[in-house]
This record gives structure tokens, sequence and C-alpha cells, in this order.
């Protein structure tokens, strides 16, 4: 039996075609469904958008209907996603994604709000490569497209963090993923907690290192509970 790592280029979450119509975590370990026009490591497009909807749990938090392009978490703060997106705002999203791809190494990614009436764009300055062509859009778009620079992580800083890892020989068995989560800024590393409940403390020696490692370069965390895959 052997182990799948999961290492995600980014969690780029563009949900403009890939979300399920009812949330992005409601029937897997939280966040680990989120979507993903991710490039390298999760391909794009993944499920239709036209999809039946699905009323959500009444426990479930649900948008501002009077907020266009508002957002809701779960309690583990990752982002829900309702209903379907409208032709407009898929197209914008297709629009987006253009300007996105050519320009990485300034734009982290792209979001759906939690209402799927909006786009959002995250990234390090309006004024780098292709912040032009995104003011642009959005004069055009205008509320539907909305700009959030001052991201320090990009998909770029993915192989980093793995080549940090491997430099240091640390084992970390409880890890099931890592990634860049554009939503938080931070890197998420997804954590199998039935694997962390036999080790003492909750946690390996490997896994404080990482964070020890990425504090000192001023790289936030976050942790989020998954499951560790395997395969014959």
């Amino acid at each position: 039996m052997r182990r799948k790592f999961v290492i995600a280029a980014a969690l780029l979450v563009a949900a403009l075609l890939a979300v399920p119509p009812l949330i992005a975590a409601a029937s897997a370990p939280p966040g680990r469904t989120a979507p993903g026009n991710v490039p390298t490591a999760a391909p794009t497009v993944a499920t239709p958008s036209n999809s039946p909807s699905v009323k959500p749990p009444s426990t479930l938090p649900t948008p501002d209907p009077n907020k266009l392009g508002s957002n809701v978490t779960d309690e583990h703060g990752q982002r829900l996603w309702f209903g379907e997106e409208s032709p407009e705002v898929a197209a914008l999203g297709a629009q987006v994604d253009e300007i996105w791809h050519v320009n990485m190494h300034n734009i982290a990614g792209t979001a759906l709000t939690s209402d799927r009436r909006a786009v959002e764009v995250y990234l390090r300055d309006l004024d780098g490569p292709g912040g032009a062509e995104l003011q642009a859009l959005k004069e055009q778009a205008g509320e539907r497209l909305i700009l959030i620079p001052g991201r320090r992580l990009l998909q770029t800083d993915t192989p980093r963090i793995s080549d940090l890892i491997a430099q240091h020989g640390l084992e970390i068995p409880e890890m099931a993923g890592l990634s860049i989560n554009i939503l938080t800024d931070t890197v998420e590393i997804t954590v199998d907690e039935r694997v962390a409940a036999q080790l003492p403390g909750g946690k390996s020696p490997g896994l404080a290192e990482l964070e020890r490692l990425l504090a000192a370069q001023d790289t936030p965390v976050t942790i989020v509970p998954g499951a560790i895959s395997t395969f014959d």
C-alpha cells in the first residue's frame, strides 16, 4: 500500500465552473473539494455549472441576498458556494482567467464569491503585470469584478515550500496535502486527524519544524482537516 501525498500548486479557488451548485465543502472533508481552476495540480473545470441546485442544510450560513458578492464560510473557515453563476459572470470569469494565466508572477488567482454573482481576483500589485488589464475590465464589469491587491503568496511559491520539505528531510506522516490558499493568503496544510491522533502531542516533529521554517520566512500557515488517500 503506497501513500498518495498531494502537493497542490495552489488552492486558487477559481470557482467559475468547478464548484457544484450547492457548496464547496459540504459533502467531503471541509475544504478538500474546494474548486480548482488551478495550474499543474488541479486541471481547469471539474463540474458543470448547470447541474441541479440543491437546497443547503439550514444550519449552514447563507450569503446576504441584498449584497452582491457576499461571502460565507463554514466552521473551519472554508468558503462555501451556493446557486449557479449567470452566463455573464461565467464569461467574465473566462476573461479574468486569460489575464491570470499569463501574469502568474503577480496575480495569485481568482474565485467566485459565495453567491456566485461576482468574481474576485487576488494579486500582489495593481501596478504590476496584468493590473492595467484587470482595471480596464473592471470599468466594464463594475461591482461584478472585485480586485483584491496586497497578496504575498502566489502559485509560484509552491515549489519553494516543497523544496524546503525535501532539503530538510522532513517526515510529516499526518500531512495529506499542501497548497497556497489565495483566500487566506496562507500556506494551507491538510492534516489527517486520524494519523495525527496517534502522534505524541498530535503533531509530528516534521510538521512542527516546517511551521518553524515557514514562520522564519514570514510565511503564514493554516492547518485544515483532511484525509490521506492510498492506492495499491
